[in-house]
């Protein structure tokens, strides 16, 4: 026998399931990233909206992992909590099921040419939506591709009777098979690729001799897979805020409930599967019967569980008790509870303002690295930093609300929380330019590879230069240094003529035909009016923490 093919075939196919599914991920989310964040924050106020948003997404991103880190994200950004993502988690657990089911139909023969019909897509068309299309169909194509060569690759080893002596062990000690499958999902981050493996395995026969036998053997493999899957949101949520962990909590005693319920009836439950696929399909193969019983498993899981959410949000909620005070002792905010008179209190809104304004500057300079390298992760990590800087902004805003509700504040401290609130609120607006105008147009830019011309690339990073200097004499203004106040006001002015004499420049470039110019003009120009819309929020900053209006025309 060789192993190492086998050990090529098997890796290799393993290798091209888990990139297949992580192509299509990217597809879907190139195509619906934002709005699948939309869609889970609108759609989380009913358990049942919440299980068809969950079952939604997880269909688009391939994972029901992503789903849930997706979850941690916007709870630790304050825009849902552990009630609302409850029903989430349960949908994206029968959304997993829908890959292996489409896997379970033997569609492995057609892999190859889905990876052509994808690549002939993505080569010769123009636009960026029939682009995704052929990046979803190789996607696809390279998955079922990897479980053909898995399945290939594993069969020399229906010959080996120690190999399928140690596999049949798992029927014998369902324990086993549950902790080995725990353990490799947590390693691959993926349950499906798990599934997937067992599926060629009881493809093969290696798992069983008979189907009914197969199926015994993978139900624990099924419990263990659910298991391990969360360890990605397990490891999304440290160092996030008490509703990010409580969600990442709740997702492991799901899984791990659900497997204490179905554990000891795997023997009834392997029987009730096999007899109704056979009824359906008298010759159902092991694959079929793996997938239905993924698919059943997960649906009864749901179905046992949604009606007792809240008193679930309630147990999870005493395991991980709230930890507001440290969330306010990050910004450097005094409780409210502790605070012997307003004044402290007044004072460490004006030190978590200057936190939230040291934020937005590294942000940006994030920002100017992404748009003169074109770095798409960093790109991804300029958008994550924004829902931290979200977060951070509506936590001054409710501590500030709370704080003008004291009767020692006094008509001066109230007037100061009021412009406090409206500095943080324009720093929030520039955060927002930075991650969605401004890196929007950079995603653009980097999807379409369009260059700037020579003159035009010099000039724009001296604008970037200036806006970068502008925002660190923002946070210096912070202080009520009246100096540096000044010098935000005379590097906005430079900024609004930079911005005139630029355009300019490009327009005279456009009349010369100068090729890079007309190719880029929007792009160009779009990316110049955003940094001049950043310096015009700076001002609005440094004139609300002043205590004066906007009058003059920057």
């Amino acid at each position: 026998m060789a192993w190492d093919k086998i050990l090529c075939f098997v890796g290799g196919g393993l290798g091209l399931f888990m990139y297949g599914m992580a192509l299509a991920s990217e597809a879907f989310q190139k195509v619906a990233g934002r709005r699948l964040r939309i869609l889970l924050e609108l759609l989380t106020a009913n358990r049942f909206l919440g299980v068809g948003a969950g079952i939604f997404v997880t269909v688009c991103t391939q994972s029901s992992s992503a789903t849930t880190v997706l979850l941690v994200s916007l709870a630790n950004s304050g825009l849902i909590v552990l009630s609302q993502s409850l029903g989430v988690i349960l949908g994206a657990d029968i959304g997993t099921t829908v890959t292996i089911q489409i896997i379970a139909f033997k569609v492995m023969d057609y892999g190859l040419l889905m990876v052509a019909l994808g690549a002939a897509l993505q080569l010769m068309s123009r636009y960026e939506r029939p682009k995704n299309l052929g990046q979803v169909l190789m996607g696809f194509g390279f998955l079922f591709y990897g479980i053909s060569l898995m399945q290939e690759g594993m069969a020399p080893l229906q010959q080996s009777v120690w190999f399928k002596e140690q596999l049949l062990l798992f029927g014998a000690h369902p324990m086993r098979a549950l902790l080995v499958s725990a353990l490799f999902t947590a390693l691959v981050h993926s349950s499906a690729a798990t599934i997937a493996v067992a599926l060629a395995l009881a493809s093969q026969g290696l798992l069983g001799s008979t189907p009914e036998s197969s199926l015994t053997a993978s139900v624990p493999i099924i419990l263990g897979a659910n298991i391990g899957t969360c360890a990605t949101a397990l490891l999304s949520s440290v160092g996030t805020n008490t509703e990010a962990r409580r969600i990442a909590l709740a997702h492991l005693l799901f899984k791990v409930a659900g497997a204490a319920v179905f554990f000891p009836l795997i023997g009834p439950f392997s029987r009730l599967i096999f007899q109704a696929s056979t009824a359906l399909t008298p010759d159902v193969g092991p694959a079929r019967l793996l997938a239905n019983a993924h698919t059943v498993f997960n649906l009864a899981i749901t179905v046992l569980f949604i009606g007792f959410t809240g008193a679930f949000a309630r147990m999870i909620a005493r395991l991980v008790p709230h930890r507001a005070d440290k969330d306010l002792q990050r910004l450097g905010l005094l409780p409210l509870a502790i605070a012997e008179s307003a004044e402290p209190a007044l004072r460490s809104a004006e030190t978590a303002l200057e936190r939230m304004a040291s934020f937005m500057l590294e942000m940006f300079k994030d920002s100017a690295r992404v748009l003169k390298k074109y770095d798409a992760r960093l790109l991804e990590d300029v958008r994550r930093k924004d829902e931290k800087l979200d977060f951070m902004q509506r936590r001054i805003s409710e501590y500030l609300v709370a704080l003008m509700r004291r009767e020692d504040l006094g008509e001066k401290g109230e007037r100061r929380c009021r412009m406090l609130f409206i500095a943080a609120s324009n720093l929030e607006k520039i955060g927002n330019l930075i991650s969605r105008s401004l890196m929007d147009a950079a995603y653009v830019k980097l999807a379409k590879d369009i260059e700037f011309s020579i003159e035009g690339h010099k000039e724009f990073e001296e604008m970037l230069s200036m806006q970068e200097a502008l925002l660190a004499e923002l946070l210096e203004a912070l202080g009520l240094d009246p100096a540096r106040a000044e010098n935000v006001r005379s590097l906005r002015k430079k900024i609004l003529a930079q911005k005139l004499a630029l355009e300019s420049a490009h327009i005279r470039r456009l009349r010369k035909g100068l090729r890079d110019s007309s190719e880029s003009s929007w792009c160009f120009l779009e990316m110049i009016n955003i940094l001049d819309s950043i310096s015009y929020r700076a001002m609005s900053v440094v004139h609300a923490v002043q205590g004066t209006d906007l009058a003059e025309n920057y």
